[in-house]
């Protein structure tokens, strides 16, 4: 279950895990451990511009909702609901369902999602998801720090914007948005202590494909 802590934000702890989301301007960090392994930290932002404050932040059931509606400074507003979709000593699987939105009349707002790790990303398809993966610090596999992948299902291919590859994120959206129209992502983040699994991969991008993207958060 999700809980407050000490460094003001909100954590979820099951079999060895720890997920803390901390929210800031500059992005959501979702901070990952697992038993004592150092931290690894995959980050959702704005594209150019920093996020706007969380105005409201609640639990509900076993969903995490993080609001943060645009102001003055800033061409978009988001809101973030984060999910425990599977979770055991090997494998810890936490679904985003991410909703963009702008009151501007001309904008192109653009969302990123920073995978932990250095480098490029390493990209596969998996029946009907992309798999986004990156390597770690070291460039070489450890089992001392968790290591994440990015499971985005076909429907939300069209909203990638390929321009975040290199960086090591991945984009979506950033073409011009109508004033009101909210859109949205669903990528599911797959965190393991034991390195990446092409068989749970494929079982988990089977179960992503028959979630429901839902309507309103």
């Amino acid at each position: 279950m999700w809980d407050q802590d000490e460094r003001d934000g909100t954590s979820f702890r099951v079999s060895g895990w720890r997920l803390h989301v901390e929210c800031a301007a500059s992005g959501v960090r979702l901070v990952m451990t697992h038993d004592s392994s150092r931290e690894a930290t995959g980050v959702i932002s704005l594209v150019g511009g920093k996020l706007p404050p969380v105005t409201d932040a609640f639990v509900r059931g076993d969903e995490l909702h993080l609001a943060m509606p645009q102001n003055d400074g800033v061409n978009a507003g988001l809101e973030l609901v984060l999910l425990v979709v599977q979770a055991n000593r090997d494998f810890l699987v936490v679904e985003s369902t991410l909703a963009i939105q702008t009151l501007w009349l001309d904008a192109h707002p653009m969302m990123e999602v920073q995978l932990p790790g250095k480098g490029s990303l390493v990209t596969y398809p998996q029946d009907s998801a992309l798999v986004y993966s990156r390597p770690n610090e070291s460039g070489e596999m450890r089992f001392d720090v968790p290591t994440a992948s990015l499971l985005v299902d076909d429907r939300d291919r069209q909203s990638i914007d390929e321009s975040g590859q290199a960086a090591g994120s991945v984009r979506f959206f950033g073409e011009f948005m109508e004033k009101g129209v909210i859109r949205k992502v669903q990528p599911w983040w797959v965190w393991s202590s034991t390195g990446p699994d092409s068989t749970r991969i494929r079982g988990l991008a089977a179960e992503l494909a028959k979630r429901p993207l839902p309507l309103t958060n």
